[in-house]
Formats: C-alpha cells, sequence, structure tokens
C-alpha cells in the first residue's frame, strides 16, 4: 500500500459515524427496545465510505453533478446527505486551503477519494418505474449487504434536488462542536483543549459528562524530567470543510522539549454525528534522539459519571465500577489490535467508548500503544473539577526518530449501544462496515 493511503485506509477499519435521534426511532430496527441489539444499534450509526474500486461507474467523473437517493420511508425516491471526501499526502482527509493538495486530482473521483452516507440513509430497493421517472440518470444502484439484509441507495448525475438535513456542525467563531444531540466546547486558542460535553439524553443535556480532555508529553533530557501539557501542546486549526455529513478540520500542531523539536502532529478532526475521529500523522525530528523515553499520553477526563461501568478490550466481561478506587481489575486495563477499546456506560442517558488503531508499517517501526484508565480523588491538573472520574485514554510510545507514524483514535458518544453487555458487537460491527455493491442501471 502506497505509505500514503496508509492512515486513509486504517481510517476506513475504524469507521464511525452518527448518533441515534431521541425524536425518530430508526427503520431498519424494531421500535421495541427489547428489539435492540449492539449490533443493529452500531447499523443505525454505520457510515459508509464507498471508494472508486467499489464504485467504478462513476471513477474520473466530477463530484459537481452526481448525487444519491434512497426510497424514504413514504416509499418515495428522496435525496439522502452525502459528500465526497479526499485525501491528502499524509492520509488524512484533504480540507480546501490547508495548504496540503489533495491526491489525485481535486473535484474528481478517483484514487481512494470516498462518496460517504449514513447506513441508516438507504432504503428499500426502487422499481423500475420510480427510477424511469426521476430527473437525470441513475449511473448505479449500490447494494448494502449486512448478512442478508439488504438497503439500497441511487448514485445520480444531472438530478439537482440535495437534501437540508447537516448531522454536525463546527462553529468558527464560537469554537462549539455540534449535533443534533451532543455538543463539545474547545478553547479558542487551542482545538486541542476540550471541556464541555453535553449529550441531550444524560440529565437533560443540562449537565456535561466531561471534565477535559488531557494532553502531556512525558521525558527526561540529560538530568531533567519534562512534563508538558494541553499549554504546550497547541493544534492550529488550518481550514475546515463543512460537510452534511461530517465536518472536517485540518490541523497542524508541535511539540518543543526544552527547546528540541519532539514531535510534529498533522490531524484531522472529524466530527459526525456520534463521535470524533481524529486520525494522525506523528514525524519525530532526528534531533529528538536527545529526549529519553518520551511517552506521549492523551486522556478523555470524565464528570459526574459516579457509579458508572467500565470495561476495556482485553478485561473482564464483568463490568468495574466508577467508584474512585482502582480496583485490581481495573489495574490490568488493556487492549490489542483486535480489541483497541476501552468503554464506559452510566444509567443516566449517557454510553460512550475510545478507541486506538495504527498500520502495520508503523508498528513495525516499534510504535506502542497501551491503555491507560485511572481513578482516584487526588487532584490532576489541567482539570475543573477536583479528581479523576476517571480518566480514559492512550499511551503513545516509541516513536522512532527521523520518522513518521500514524494512528487513529475515535471518540465515540451515545445514549446506549451495549445491550447484554456488548459493547465488543457494537465496536466491532462499526469497525467493518457492510459489503457495497454498485450495479450499473
Amino acid at each position: 500500500m502506497d505509505t500514503n493511503r496508509k492512515v486513509s485506509a486504517l481510517k476506513r477499519g475504524c469507521c464511525v459515524a452518527g448518533l441515534l435521534s431521541t425524536l425518530v426511532l430508526p427503520t431498519l430496527v424494531q421500535a421495541e427496545e427489547g428489539a435492540f441489539t449492539s449490533k443493529s444499534k452500531a447499523r443505525y450509526v454505520q457510515l459508509m465510505e464507498v471508494t472508486p474500486d467499489l464504485l467504478p461507474q462513476i471513477k474520473g467523473l466530477s463530484f459537481q453533478d452526481l448525487s444519491l437517493q434512497a426510497i424514504d420511508a413514504s416509499g418515495n425516491l428522496s435525496p439522502i446527505p452525502f459528500q465526497f471526501d479526499e485525501y491528502n499526502k499524509f492520509g488524512i482527509h484533504h480540507v480546501k486551503g490547508s495548504g496540503l493538495d489533495t491526491v489525485g486530482e481535486e473535484g474528481i473521483f478517483d484514487e481512494n477519494d470516498e462518496l460517504v452516507f449514513m447506513y441508516r440513509d438507504a432504503g428499500d430497493k426502487a422499481s423500475k418505474e420510480k427510477l424511469s421517472s426521476i430527473e437525470g440518470k441513475v449511473v448505479a444502484e449500490l447494494s448494502i449487504d449486512d448478512d442478508g439484509q439488504l438497503r439500497y441507495a441511487y448514485v445520480l448525475k444531472g438530478n439537482a434536488a440535495r437534501s437540508n438535513k447537516d448531522y454536525a456542525d463546527y462553529d468558527e467563531k464560537t469554537h462549539l462542536f455540534t449535533t443534533d444531540t451532543w455538543s463539545m466546547q474547545t478553547d479558542p486558542e487551542n482545538v486541542l483543549k476540550w471541556t464541555d460535553h453535553f449529550i441531550k439524553t444524560f440529565d437533560g443535556g443540562k449537565t456535561t459528562f466531561a471534565d477535559s480532555m488531557k494532553v502531556r508529553v512525558l521525558a527526561k533530557v540529560g538530568f531533567f524530567n519534562v512534563t508538558l501539557d494541553n499549554d504546550n501542546v497547541i493544534g492550529k486549526v488550518l481550514a475546515v470543510k463543512d460537510g452534511p455529513v461530517r465536518d472536517i478540520l485540518a490541523i497542524s500542531a508541535s511539540v518543543v522539549v526544552l527547546r528540541i523539536p519532539f514531535l510534529t502532529l498533522d490531524v484531522g478532526l472529524e466530527l459526525s454525528e456520534s463521535s470524533l475521529v481524529l486520525p494522525i500523522s506523528a514525524t519525530v525530528p532526528s534531533v529528538a534522539k536527545a529526549i529519553k523515553a518520551p511517552v506521549l499520553t492523551a486522556t478523555l477526563d470524565f464528570a459526574n459519571v459516579s457509579g458508572a461501568l467500565v470495561r476495556s478490550g482485553l478485561s473482564s466481561k464483568e463490568p468495574s465500577v466508577v467508584d474512585n478506587k482502582m480496583s485490581s481489575e481495573e489495574k490490568k486495563f488493556s487492549l490489542n489490535e483486535q480489541e483497541p477499546w476501552l468503554a464506559l456506560s452510566t444509567d443516566k442517558g449517557y454510553e460512550g467508548f475510545l478507541m486506538i488503531r495504527s498500520d502495520d508499517a508503523s508498528l513495525k517501526k516499534g510504535l506502542s500503544l497501551t491503555a491507560i484508565y485511572k481513578e482516584g480523588t487526588k487532584p490532576d491538573k489541567p482539570e475543573r473539577f477536583p479528581g479523576s472520574e476517571p480518566e480514559l485514554g492512550f499511551n503513545i510510545t516509541d516513536m522512532p526518530p527521523g520518522d513518521t507514524v500514524n494512528y487513529v483514535i475515535t471518540l465515540f458518544h451515545v445514549d446506549k449501544f451495549w445491550y447484554d453487555n456488548t459493547p465488543e458487537v457494537f465496536i466491532h460491527s462499526l469497525m467493518e462496515q457492510p459489503p457495497v455493491t454498485a450495479t450499473s442501471l
């Protein structure tokens, strides 16, 4: 695989987007609460990414005159939210104005560009009569096969109708990320400083479930031990893509330890209705060899979730309880490539997970990704609420000087996803989207 495509290919394996609306029940699962499963919930929030190899009918065509429709609840073909996303040389989604060119030709469906839409917006198969009566030309029928359950969407050329739905939005003036169901505030001077996270189903959207996001660098230079935090790891927004399915920010960040440049980060921050996805390309300059045993940590410090249940990808299936004490099981929380997650469930209308993944090339270079889980009552700055309740996140270590490694961090927020104590079913379902077949009509 082309080294410039590694983060993009990895991202498609981590694909997560969309959040269950509290107002409308999905048609693809039964309305009865008992009929929901972790997998059906995953499919409702599944983001579909269709590349040119899966959709050759529009390969080489301009995005401008293409659109997407599906059969709606009334049995009519209607426009659904969609967007075309491209990639830059780091394998991160291209954002016009970021200073980085797209791989391939901009505005043309080529290379590993993606047609993006929500699984839940696909519908029943359209009749020949419906298709023949629609404006423009039907270029391809997309069929999605989820273990025999088929859903369809139709790629059109020359049809001006567009959906007015917008699943997520980043406001550059207020530095606020919002969706129909949850929101996140960021610092005006540093987009990597996160504070309040509200979700409508958690205490009616009146109480934050997060204290802050903490980024730290722990290092030793000569005889000096150095600890840096969010004040030293500053993310600058270079450009923003406002899409109906997801908003994408191009971010640049750097870390300097005792005047030695330690790390340069090219980051894509992607907001979907249920998730934040951060594909990261990290470069360690050769001069950083003077920095001994550096550790980069990234954690989300939760708040107001006492009594919540927690699990890790490799922990016991019996959940632990958030109680401001570290149990013997919690001290064993860990993850690996197959189970790269930490999950939390409250009885207040919020559940979430954090996931980190990398590609084979980066792992072969020595990159190490491990879990962090912390509870306690001692202050752990930077924080707004005393103590940790708890912190979930990752250690990112053994980044080779003079080289570049790639990894993707995902945060996912919903109201419920681990029915019958099966968060792994939900997560695995999201990690691999259902197969897509494009048929010419």
